[in-house]
Order: structure tokens, then sequence, then C-alpha cells
């Protein structure tokens, strides 16, 4: 499997095929697993080309649902804002404005398509985004689409799995014991265990900490390159689990999977 570059050189896409509507079974989200398939379509491309500077941190979010909203709302409070990539897709709400847009970005057509309405922000399902973008980032923010539920994972979790960078998510109690039970490291040791928070707003809390613990590193780059074997392994752990479960999928009716 390989990160994908579209040949037009904006943007990075990942699998060949989107088919999330129709992924659900008695596993649930694992299902999309199913759905990375290789594609010779496209050229790969280096996610540790570092060609620009290195901002600390990503966090893009499209739908603006209250916890996306809440989240980006503390890093504006916490002056944060310059030290990432931050997009937030909606109509103005509580003096904020939306959408929040990054500076550079592509279109996605096939996400695009695929939704009704707009929020100001491309639907960009099947791609790692804007590759200077990408590149330039150190640790992945995740504002997953629910909070609230037992566990719903989506392709945003996917992406920095995929894309090679250490992630912290905001969203089910239940997301960071799926990744731990599919052998992917979530890089406890740097940012803690406060993903197990129950209320999300403290969770919240716990990711803008460690944004802030993130400035005083003074060099992204070694920093990234010192945890490239970790996030190797995640690359080759992911696609280990997906080829089981397309495997199991093929062969068990029931759909049981890993």
């Amino acid at each position: 499997m390989k990160i994908l570059i579209s040949s037009d050189g904006t943007h990075a896409h990942f699998y060949q095929r989107v088919a999330w509507a129709n992924a659900f079974n008695s596993c649930g989200m694992q299902a999309m697993l199913w759905d990375c398939k290789n594609s010779s379509a496209f050229d790969a491309f280096d996610t540790f080309e570092f060609t620009q500077p290195i901002k600390h941190f990503m966090c893009l979010n499209r739908k603006p649902h209250r916890h996306r909203f809440e989240m980006v709302k503390d890093l504006i409070a916490n002056d944060l804002m310059p030290f990432g990539y931050v997009s937030c897709g909606g109509t103005p709400i509580e003096g904020t404005h939306l959408p929040i847009v990054l500076d550079t970005d592509i279109t996605n057509e096939i996400g695009d398509n695929a939704v009704s309405g707009d929020v100001g922000i491309t639907n960009d399902i099947n791609s790692l985004g804007h590759i200077a973008n990408w590149n330039s980032h150190a640790v992945n923010i995740v504002t997953e689409t629910t909070t609230y539920t037992d566990v719903f994972i989506t392709e945003k979790t996917f992406k920095p799995i995929i894309g090679k960078r250490p992630v912290m998510i905001l969203g089910d109690r239940n997301i960071y014991k799926l990744l731990q039970d599919w052998g992917v490291d979530t890089f406890d040791d740097l940012f803690g265990n406060g993903y197990n928070l129950p209320d999300h707003h403290d969770r919240i809390d716990w990711i803008t900490s460690n944004i802030k613990k993130l400035l005083s590193i003074d060099n992204l780059e070694d920093f990234l390159i010192s945890l490239r074997p970790r996030l190797e392994n995640n690359y080759q752990q992911f696609f280990k689990i997906a080829k089981i479960n397309r495997n199991n999928s093929s062969s068990n009716s029931s759909g049981d999977c890993y």
C-alpha cells in the first residue's frame, strides 16, 4: 500500500475507492479497513520530505460539530492558531468568524460530490490534503465525528496513521482502546492518557496542554525523525489489520473481523 499523490501534484490519495456509507456491519466502522485498497493510478510521495518550516500541529475540521467548534475555540483562546494548520467549516457562531480556511488547500471533487450542503471547506475524505501542508506539520489533532458513542472511527483517524504523524484524538471513549488492540502506538509516553477523561471538555484541555508543551521543541524536523520508526510501524500495522479484516470479510459471511 502506498500513500498516493494525484497527477496534478496537489493532494495525496491513499485509497482508490471510498464506500464509508456502506461499510457498516457487525463490526461497525472496522469494516472501513476493508476498503483501503492498492492503486497504481498515482505516484507515491514521501511524508518526511520537509520543504518548508514545520508547524507544531494540524487540526482540520469540516462540519462544525459542537466538540470541533469547542476545540478550535480553545486553540484561539490559548493563542495557538499561529502554530498550526487549523480549519473549521460553518457559519459565524458566538462571534467566531467561520469558516476558518487554510491559506493553501485542495479541492476534492470526489468528496464534494458525495455530500449536500456547503460549509466552506472541501469534503476531503480520500486524501491527506495539500502535500506541503501535510509534510510541514508535526502532530495531527483529530476531531472525530462523535464524542458520545461507544466507538465511531473514520478516515479522520486513519489519515495520520497512513500519513505517518503522531496523533491526539478527540473522539469516542473507546477509540484509543480499539487502536491499541490493533497494535497501534498511541504515543502515551509523549502525550499521556488524557483521552480516558470522561468529559470531552477535559480532553480538549488535555490536547491544548500538550500542544503548549510542543512549543518548547526547537527542532520539529528532528522530533519527527526521532519518531519515524514508531510511525513506520504504525503504518505497517494498519495495513496488516486491514488485510486481515479484508480477508475475513471475503471468507466469512457473518462479517467477523479483527
